[in-house]
């Protein structure tokens, strides 16, 4: 008889002993060991909650109707995207901007080296119609560019006129229409954040090789970017704005979560 009132003292002391799920918060992990004396972890039920809006007031507006439900949300902002985290202290839920770069910009970024004057024609008219002045004239000018030789006893070290070897210089008509520098404003980003920026480029004929060099200024790309990114910081604080002082419900932060 003993022995069975051991038994059920100690049945009654391993179920006493286990843990009472519902005595938990389901969104925290709780490590615990067994009756056996291994540990064994319990809680985070509750999944991710991940959002996506489209324009950066829909996600401060996002932010403003939970203000009262959490101490204080944070907002992270980058070129690629921007990420609104409802809760900061447990960062479950999150409303999310996802930024892609323009085909514009795209093609900026891609410039480098030379390319032959039929393809850099059809850039301009196409991916970068509407970017540059069309004061400039410049398709009209590139489809009327002619290369050619002609030998002369000179030597001219001029834009677009390099002396080759000590007769002969390959000599470029038409080039006196074409500048030497082209400013293309372009979107950086192809949808949900408009943004514009001014990316100088150098255009240049390469006589040598009968190709054309359309390529950005060292530093443009970069700085069309960080300058962007700090747009939509400045856009962030205006559309999270509370009160007049200026507070919102947000910590912003330049980075990546």
């Amino acid at each position: 008889m003993l022995k069975e009132l051991f038994q059920a003292i100690a049945d009654q002391a391993i179920k006493a002993s286990a843990p009472v799920k519902d005595a938990f918060d389901p969104t925290k992990f709780y490590v615990y060991r067994d009756n056996e004396g291994e540990l064994k972890t319990l809680g985070s039920a509750v999944e991710f909650r991940r959002h996506s809006v489209n324009t950066i007031d829909d996600l401060a507006q996002f932010a403003k109707d939970h203000i009262d439900e959490v101490e204080m949300s944070s907002v992270f902002y980058n070129r690629n995207s921007i990420t609104l985290f409802i809760n900061d202290e447990d960062r479950r839920d999150r409303v999310t901007i996802e930024l892609a770069l323009s085909p514009q910009f795209t093609l900026m970024k891609e410039l480098k080296g030379s390319a032959e004057q039929g393809e850099v024609i059809r850039a301009l008219r196409s991916t970068l119609f509407g970017c540059f002045s069309p004061d400039l004239k410049l398709v009209e000018s590139l489809r009327n560019l002619k290369w050619g030789d002609e030998s002369t006893g000179e030597s001219n070290l001029q834009r677009g006129k390099a002396s080759i070897g000590s007769a002969i210089r390959r000599e470029l008509n038409g080039l006196e229409s074409i500048p030497e520098y082209i400013d293309f404003t372009v979107p950086v980003f192809s949808t949900k954040v408009e943004y514009k920026a001014t990316i100088k480029c150098l255009l240049d004929p390469d006589e040598k090789n009968k190709r054309i060099i359309l390529a950005p200024l060292p530093g443009q790309i970069d700085t069309a970017l960080f300058e962007a990114e700090v747009e939509i910081g400045r856009r962030l604080a205006l559309a999270m704005q509370t009160s007049e002082d200026g507070k919102g419900p947000c910590f912003l932060y330049h980075g990546s979560p």
